[in-house]
């Protein structure tokens, strides 16, 4: 086999030549073919594949992010339904854009002996990985739950990247509290 041969192992297609696994998630969107909007989104689905938006580690790496993202994190910001979202992961229907940001926290956080045992070395770099990917599906419009849109806003507004960089706690909190008084969540 050569070194950039696939192997397809259930849900997963692994590459010799990469490290990282695609994970292909169950959406929603019916039959893409039938419909210009279905077709659109399939575009835009191959896309975010393309720019790694939709690739995944495998699931050992992601266990150990997620394990750490509800050990510490959950507990101080129980933005999620931990038993909605652990059925949604086990059947590979959770949002990418929420899987994404809780990697990138779960990444936050964990130990740096877990930190090691996923093959990942900068937590800065990596965090910076999980992030950028998140911020793609976000700009992509993918999503289309407004509850997993203001949790991944949520999530990514922990970003703090350089000065200069204009995607700050601000933006990314400013945008979760648009985007809830425009669906009337601030009179509930």
């Amino acid at each position: 086999m050569k070194a950039d041969d696939h192997q397809t192992k259930g849900m997963h297609v692994e590459s010799k030549k990469v490290d990282y696994i695609i994970l292909f998630l169950k959406f929603a969107t019916g039959n893409p073919e039938k419909t210009s909007l279905g077709g659109q989104r399939k575009s835009l689905q191959e896309r975010l594949i393309r720019e790694s938006a939709l690739v995944f580690p495998s699931p050992t790496i992601c266990d150990v992010l997620l394990q750490a993202y509800f050990e510490w994190f959950h507990p101080c910001f129980p933005i999620l339904d931990r038993p909605q979202v652990h059925r949604a992961y086990q059947e590979n229907t959770i949002s990418p854009l929420l899987l994404q940001g809780m990697l990138f926290i779960g990444v936050s956080l964990c130990s740096d002996l877990a930190l090691k045992t996923t093959g990942f070395t900068d937590r800065y770099q990596v965090k910076g990985v999980f992030y950028q990917r998140a911020k793609e599906i976000y700009d992509a419009g993918w999503e289309t739950d407004t509850i997993i849109k203001l949790q991944s806003l949520f999530l990514m507004s922990f970003w703090r990247g350089g000065p200069t960089e204009e995607r700050d706690v601000r933006f990314w909190l400013g945008a979760a509290t648009d985007l809830a008084q425009k669906k009337g969540m601030h009179v509930m």
